[in-house]
């Protein structure tokens, strides 16, 4: 019956059998036979393993907590997950990242199939047996990670995280490579990973694949985003509505560890949080205030921090610093294409959390006078960001707390979008956590 409907596919899509038909070209006939061997032995080899690993009626890989981690090359993906794995021992009673690297796997189910595993030309294979790789590689991913758990009393403590990413360079342009064949894992949750966008065009410079590529930063720019948007996409179609995350290299490790291993203690169980402040024109005293509270936040909860995504920051810097007209140009250009992907990403980051606590320490700002110089002034106006943010938490329908420090009164409009009384201090604020 499988050498029949084989057969039947192969005379539908392989012209060798045409001339068979009309020339009786017995070498054809050989090859022809050869391409059936060679689809039964793939089928045979994915038959063999789905027995293996799919032992439950829904067709999930039994008792196997696995997370997709994307994002493009040169990203340090594996870089963040290295650093979460080595302090997993001694968080929360201590746990375990399995990392595993998609593309080197792949690499070693093509070699054992007599394929070259050259990362430069394997994305040129026929895209039916590329397909059939990555499943083969899905199943290989599989089996190690349960035979290192094996003996694992408490599996649930640990996760494994696939290094893997959406879109991959080809001669004829990019090619998806998050696919169906990655449904096999049934993956809990997906995490992208991004990091500046300057980062990012330098290292991917110095890369074989992309290097040559000699991507813009406008361009890393719109493929970090596309990788963001494909893998939300693919998420919400196989793990759910809500599974998705996006985490910046900058964040430290145990927010990682928070996602996988969310705290089981107290009422403000699995909470993440986004912290809320005013960005643009913050000055060292409140960074460093802000960071001591979200160092004592950070106790408690998963906190996404929006400045670990520097580049708008850095870019506000230059431009400042500009003198030249052409400078100025540029810099002006480049704000105006990263302003509506920052607003974006935040408003990603609250998406993804439970409630967003606003931190507003002080109503002093740097702002530039008539003479082209910065000096402290008094703010008199809220920070549009902050408002912006509030507004869109509570269209998400999440939770919004404030710590106002200031010695003036806030706007109605603060009030307006607050969930709970405004606390005055920081101890007030801690003290009614509980």
């Amino acid at each position: 019956m499988i050498v029949a409907q084989l057969s039947q596919q192969v005379s539908q899509e392989c012209p060798l059998c045409a001339l068979v038909s009309k020339r009786k070209h017995w070498l054809r006939v050989e090859k022809c036979a050869n391409y059936i061997l060679t689809e039964l032995e793939i089928l045979a080899d994915k038959r063999a393993r789905s027995v293996q690993l799919f032992q439950s009626e829904d067709n999930r890989m039994k008792d196997l907590r696995i997370v997709l981690c994307t994002g493009i090359d040169k990203t340090s993906k594996l870089k963040v997950l290295q650093a979460a794995k080595a302090v997993g021992a001694n968080y929360r009673g201590g746990v375990s990242l399995h990392v595993y690297d998609f593309w080197q796997t792949l690499q070693e189910v093509a070699q054992e199939k007599g394929k070259v595993g050259k990362r430069e030309t394997i994305t040129q294979l026929p895209p039916r047996e590329l397909e059939s790789l990555r499943e083969l590689t899905c199943y290989r991913i599989g089996e190690k990670f349960g035979d290192e758990i094996a003996n694992e009393q408490k599996r649930a403590k640990h996760v494994a995280v696939v290094v893997t990413r959406t879109i991959a360079p080809s001669p004829s342009g990019f090619i998806r490579t998050l696919d169906r064949t990655h449904q096999v894992f049934d993956a809990e949750a997906c995490i992208s990973i991004i990091d500046n966008v300057e980062r990012m065009q330098n290292n991917l410079a110095s890369d074989s694949v992309w290097g040559p590529l000699r991507f813009s930063k406008e361009e890393v720019l719109l493929r970090r985003q596309d990788e963001i948007a494909n893998t939300e996409d693919w998420s919400n179609a196989t793990s759910g509505v809500g599974k998705h995350f996006v985490l910046a290299v900058n964040e430290p490790p145990e927010t990682l560890l928070g996602l996988l291993f969310p705290c089981v203690v107290g009422q403000e169980a699995n909470r993440r949080v986004y912290i809320s402040f005013p960005i643009t024109h913050a000055d060292e005293e409140l960074k460093k205030k802000k960071q001591e509270f979200v160092a004592r936040l950070r106790q408690r909860y998963v906190v996404f921090d929006p400045w670990s995504i520097t580049e708008y920051d850095v870019a506000l810097s230059e431009y400042k610093e500009a003198k030249q007209p052409e400078d100025i140009d540029s810099a002006t250009k480049w704000l105006e294409k990263l302003g509506p992907v920052t607003v974006d990403n935040d408003y990603r980051l609250i998406s993804q959390s439970d409630e967003i606590v606003v931190f507003y320490p002080s109503t002093r700002v740097k702002v530039q006078n008539s003479g082209g110089d910065w000096v402290d002034a008094e703010q008199k106006v809220l920070s549009a960001g902050v408002i912006a943010e509030m507004i869109h938490a509570k269209n998400e329908q999440r939770a919004v707390r404030a710590l106002w420090l200031s010695e003036q009164m806030p706007s109605p409009f603060f009030f307006r979008y607050c969930d709970s009384p405004i606390f005055k201090t920081e101890e007030e604020f801690f003290k009614r956590l509980g």
